[in-house]
């Protein structure tokens, strides 16, 4: 058993590497490895104090008789998707800004994948867990691994990438640099509490009696991450342009 455990942990690590890889190319000069793993593991453990506090925010929200679905509305766009995308964050505020190595704007959007995919990590293993410990079938475990990989690690990745690209802005800017740094938060947030909630709507109307899942609420999830990846492509562009005429 321990070795299965072994076995899941070190498969949970392999959707976040094979995105960072991909995202780490798109900079032509590449950040530390040490920096890499720092901002990495930060990222997983930033992963931790997102669950402890959005557990109790839910808490609190479940338990304020509010109706059901706006209740669900609250706990997906506050207690997990705000939640989330501002910590991954964390790491690149106290690590990252004052780091002689943040030298260009590319530099904040590839620091946030970096945290986001580190974020997605230690999910990918928790739920590993949960999956393997519910169905008792490794078969199964590994088809749900390949789902978050083309799903949730990469909606991390993306939504991250966009608070790294207005994070940029803000630093560049000489005014409104408190408004661009909200926008990427309020958009990502945004972006990624649909996703959810499409996601939970969906689980509930089965819980509440329905035979066969919504796959028009499916498809919207399913939406959001092709424009995030479209918003990202675009953003990656601009971003490129601005490092040749600035520095950070």
């Amino acid at each position: 058993m321990i070795l299965y455990f072994l076995f899941l942990t070190l498969l949970g690590f392999v959707p976040s590497l094979i995105w960072l890889g991909f995202y780490l190319r798109k900079d032509v000069h590449p950040e530390p490895k040490e920096m890499v793993i720092k901002i990495f593991i930060l990222g997983m453990g930033c992963a931790v104090v997102a669950a402890f506090v959005g557990i109790l925010l839910s808490d609190f929200i479940q338990n304020s008789g509010l109706p059901l679905f706006f209740s669900l509305f609250l706990q997906v766009f506050i207690a997990v998707a705000l939640i989330e995308e501002i910590a991954k964050y964390l790491p690149i505020h106290f690590y990252v800004l004052n780091d002689p190595e943040f030298d260009e704007p590319i530099d904040a959007m590839i620091y946030m994948i970096i945290s986001g995919l580190g974020f997605a990590a230690l999910e990918n293993i928790l739920f590993l867990f949960k999956s393997f410990l519910s169905s008792g079938m490794l078969g199964e475990t590994l088809v749900a691994l390949f789902g978050r990989f083309i799903s949730a690690t990469f909606l991390h990745a993306l939504t991250s990438a966009s608070i790294g690209y207005f994070l940029a802005l803000s630093i560049l800017k000489k005014r409104g640099r408190t408004f661009f740094f909200i926008l990427g938060i309020l958009l990502s947030t945004t972006l990624h509490g649909i996703y959810n909630f499409a996601i939970k709507i969906d689980e509930e109307l089965v819980n509440l009696g329905w035979q066969i899942r919504d796959w028009h609420l499916l498809l919207i999830s399913a939406g959001v991450l092709i424009f995030l990846a479209i918003l990202t492509f675009f953003q990656f562009r601009k971003i490129k342009k601005l490092k040749s005429v600035c520095e950070i």
